[in-house]
């Protein structure tokens, strides 16, 4: 009887240090919403084209871990990245985006399509 209360004290044991584990959570993709693109034609010689993006993020764990753009022609493709923490509880506070992002390369009079986020906008010099 006793060595099977404490074959269960020993199990009981193990179970509660392994529910109290402290493993680093896993970092993992954010959300971004995007709200709101303005394309801005700048007054310079040769013209240059500013985004200003304006969202939010999905929650207080994820923050803004960068943002890239790509060009084809005359498509240019924005994607703006977050990571999440990975923590299982966080505020439900989204904290807003607002960068302004100068496009790269040459922009002859033309149409030309800027995708944010899989969004396109289009934008005439």
């Amino acid at each position: 009887m006793r060595h099977r209360f404490w074959l269960l004290a020993i199990i009981a044991l193990m179970l509660v240090l392994t529910a109290c584990s402290t493993a680093a959570p896993t970092t993992r993709p954010g959300v971004v919403t995007i709200e709101r693109v303005d394309l801005l034609l700048l007054e310079s010689q040769p013209p240059q084209v500013q985004a200003h993006i304006i969202g939010y993020l999905g929650d207080g764990c994820t923050s803004l871990s960068g943002i890239t753009q790509q060009r084809d022609g005359t498509t240019i493709t924005i994607t703006v990245h977050a990571i999440h923490s990975g923590a299982q509880i966080c505020t439900a506070i989204a904290p807003l985006v607002d960068q302004r992002v100068m496009l790269e390369g040459p922009f002859a009079s033309g149409q030309y399509t800027v995708i944010v986020n899989g969004v396109a906008y289009e934008l005439v010099i």
